[in-house]
């Protein structure tokens, strides 16, 4: 145990939403110490057991003279995005110059570096780092460029992150070898005690201003502690953690309803049959149980579409999570409508938000999709102008998305590799502390690393619902997931008809539209000058029902 004492700002502590608890000062006393003394830390533990958080702040601590430097790892990391690469450069005469990856700079000047995930990394990249710690010198040559030797600052620190490689984590993650776990000291983060989230709950719920019965709070964690350890869903791969108690509070405290709030971060991602074990457990709490649920409703501006009971609960979630800045995967058989439900709320979210339509995104996933189709990537310019740089950046969708405020559908989200996947858990990190904008690390781009995220920015995604276990809990925890479930199951017979009815009203309303404009063609191509068809505008769709 460290013995030192350390001093803390509890106004920072306010403002960051770090709720402190006998274990997590223990945690901050070991990290800071480490930091404060250049000792590379490796802060290993689930999900959601706040292990970034804590680098962040024990930096404040520790009182480190440089900001802490951030770095995602994945399996596409390699030696140049830590070291550093040739970009385009206006300022230049050859048009390029070379750029210092985020390991050198923190190595070179002396910045405490956070390497998140570092068992997805390479074995290429793994031996870099290990060999700079062994050396304390990094050698880099570029070809046209004379060798640089870089020693290591004294004020140099390295704390590395990484969920284990078992349990729900298992086979997702490669073991870190022997002689590399020996640079490091190991900090475990095990699972919170249910006192540790009272406090965090009442901590946030101040921090707040939850206005509120405090028993709410002690009823919810109870609630999170008993189903999180049901055996309902042991194998499952949708781990219930702190984040889930920091959104419902949050939510509690912004007036939402306290039951749809829970069943939505809660009890949305399961079908039926879990969903109703998980609501007679909700409900045996008094706090939940007198409270009655919203109606379920269809909000304004949406497509017109056939109301049924599955997809009115799902739209309910869905509109919830979006209105509270949370991202969404929408889980559900072949079939059942998700995609569908994906587009209709893009459209419908623009709608509210103002968005452009050109700020609204598709992607179909697949095992091809690469990190560079939606962040960006360095491209040759064709130029051989003076002082014009050679390679140039590109944004990828989600980097336009993310910087100017759109919507992105990610379709069959399962489909794309682990590696697109984890890229993101950065951007999906909820971020409640409102004096400082939450920020995206783009590492791929060293002429601008960071973009701010817009408030208006949102993921709505889809995935199969047998194949959302495959994914990584890591990801997967990072999201409100929403089950939609099969929307014909459970309608009756009147229901049906009202079904074939309003089918064939909307195949009626599409098919005269469809030859009304050809025929508007037809009468511009043969005039050759413009004609607004007045029937087209002047359809009477309310009408058609009586035709």
């Amino acid at each position: 145990m460290i013995k030192n004492a350390f001093e803390y700002d509890r106004t920072i502590l306010d403002k960051k939403n770090f709720i402190i608890t006998p274990n997590s000062i223990e945690r901050i006393r070991k990290i800071s110490y480490y930091i404060s003394r250049g000792v590379p830390v490796l802060l290993e533990g689930p999900s959601g057991r706040s292990k970034t958080f804590s680098t962040e702040f024990s930096c404040l601590v520790a009182k480190t003279k440089r900001p802490l430097i951030r770095f995602n790892m994945s399996s596409d990391t390699v030696p140049a995005d830590l070291l550093g690469k040739m970009v385009g450069d206006k300022n230049s005469l050859a048009g390029i110059s070379s750029q210092e990856g985020h390991f050198v700079k923190a190595f070179k000047y002396g910045h405490p570096l956070l390497l998140d995930e570092i068992n997805l990394a390479s074995q290429a990249v793994l031996q870099c780092i290990e060999e700079a710690l062994d050396s304390e010198v990094i050698s880099i040559e570029i070809p046209g460029f004379p060798l640089t030797i870089i020693r290591k600052h004294p004020d140099f620190a390295l704390i590395a992150t990484q969920n284990p490689n078992k349990g729900l984590f298992a086979n997702k993650r490669q073991n870190l070898g022997k002689k590399f776990m020996s640079k490091f000291q190991v900090i475990t983060f095990p699972e919170f005690t249910e006192d540790e989230l009272n406090k965090i709950a009442i901590g946030l719920a101040n921090n707040f201003k939850f206005k509120g019965d405090k028993k709410i709070l002690e009823d919810l964690v109870k609630f999170h502690k008993k189903w999180a350890s049901s055996e309902d869903i042991k194998d499952d791969v949708q781990c219930f953690t702190v984040r889930e108690i920091a959104a419902s509070v949050k939510a509690f405290s912004e007036g939402t309803n306290i039951y749809d709030t829970v069943m939505t971060i809660y009890g949305a991602r399961y079908q039926k049959s879990l969903k109703e074990n998980l609501e007679k457990l909700l409900k045996s709490y008094p706090s939940f149980a007198a409270i009655p649920p919203d109606e379920l409703t269809i909000p304004s501006n949406f497509p017109d579409c056939f109301r049924n009971k599955s997809l009115l609960e799902a739209i309910k979630s869905i509109k919830f999570s979006l209105d509270n800045n949370r991202h969404v995967i929408i889980s559900g058989n072949e079939g059942s409508g998700k995609t569908q439900l994906a587009l209709w709320f893009a459209e419908w979210y623009s709608k509210e938000k103002d968005i452009k339509k050109s700020n609204i995104f598709y992607c179909l996933c697949t095992e091809e999709l690469k990190c560079p189709d939606l962040i960006g990537r360095q491209s040759p310019t064709n130029s051989s102008d003076p002082g014009k740089e050679l390679i140039e950046w590109k944004n990828g969708f989600l980097s336009r998305a993310i910087e100017d405020g759109g919507v992105v559908v990610l379709d069959a989200l399962d489909q794309a590799s682990a590696t697109v996947t984890e890229r993101l858990n950065g951007l999906l990190d909820q971020k409640y502390d409102d004096t400082e904008k939450a920020k995206f690390d783009v590492s791929e781009n060293p002429q601008k690393p960071e973009i701010i995220i817009h408030k208006n920015f949102r993921l709505v995604c889809t995935t199969d619902i047998h194949k959302i276990n495959q994914m990584s809990p890591a990801f997967v925890n990072r999201f409100d997931v929403i089950v939609l479930e099969d929307q014909l199951e459970s309608i009756n017979e009147d229901e049906k008809k009202e079904l074939i009815k309003f089918l064939l009203i909307n195949s009626y309303k599409e098919n005269k539209v469809k030859n009304l404009i050809t025929k508007q063609e037809e009468v511009q191509e043969k005039d050759n000058e413009p004609e607004i068809n007045e029937e087209l505008l002047n359809i009477d769709f309310n009408a058609v029902q009586e035709e």
